[in-house]
């Protein structure tokens, strides 16, 4: 038998019998796949198929009723503190980049600041003007979300360029982070904003065209306050 753990990044407290119930009349695999929980959130799947088991890690997350899923897979003699949930990979979509610099290439650069590009979406096309570039990214999923950047134009101009994270549904506008919404944030919007200028702050280097003090100024995850050509989705 084979095993892989996965967290709920979720407020909710979902149950064992409802999980097992959603793999089992919804998923497709080789084998039966029995579900245990073994603590708030974090569930172990035992797979009778080496090949389910494989598939479900190299997923890393997913998504049910609008709660991120975190998949590991299960090492032997190892306790749940032994996994890092707060990693995991997604598909990310770059929007706004100007025309003349709308290639991939500009997008890893911007992707890697905050993650690991694994790879571009095939359908994506290497050269000429598209209207979003898609990726597959691992990235810091317990942390503010990096929504966007402002890049540096010529002559001093800045134009905004939107991340839009496939699959992330249950997100607080308030603190940026992944799994309860703002009615439930228990950070106060003046500690919410010290971390989100935080994150966006590891960003920068000198030598780059990334402007995050602009951000300063900007709701970056209220609607009501969108930067110019920023797309909430």
């Amino acid at each position: 038998m084979f095993a892989v753990i996965r967290l709920f990044r979720d407020f909710r407290d979902f149950k064992e019998g409802e999980i097992q119930a959603w793999v089992s009349m919804k998923w497709l695999t080789k084998a039966p796949i029995e579900v245990e929980k073994v603590s708030r959130n974090a569930f172990i799947f035992f797979c009778y198929n080496g090949e389910d088991r494989d598939k479900l890690a190299a997923l890393s997350t997913a998504c049910y009723k609008g709660a991120l899923i975190v998949f590991k897979k299960w090492i032997p003699s190892s306790s749940l503190m032994d996994y890092d949930f707060s990693w995991g990979t997604v598909w990310i979509k770059v929007e706004g980049l100007p025309l003349h610099v709308n290639q991939v290439q500009v997008a890893s650069n911007l992707l890697e600041r905050f993650g690991s590009v694994l790879y571009f979406d095939g359908k994506v096309k290497t050269d000429g003007p598209q209207k979003f570039l898609r990726a597959r990214v691992r990235t810091l999923l317990k942390g503010p979300l990096i929504l966007g950047c402002y890049l540096e134009l010529e002559q001093g101009r800045t134009k905004w360029v939107s991340f839009i994270y496939e699959g992330v549904f249950v997100f607080c506008m308030n603190c940026g982070k992944i799994g309860h919404k703002d009615g439930y944030c228990k950070k106060s919007p003046k500690k919410a904003m010290e971390e989100i200028i935080k994150a966006m702050n590891k960003l920068c280097t000198e030598e780059n065209d990334l402007i995050i003090n602009k951000i300063y100024n900007v709701g970056l995850y209220k609607k009501d306050s969108e930067p110019e050509g920023y797309a909430w989705k």
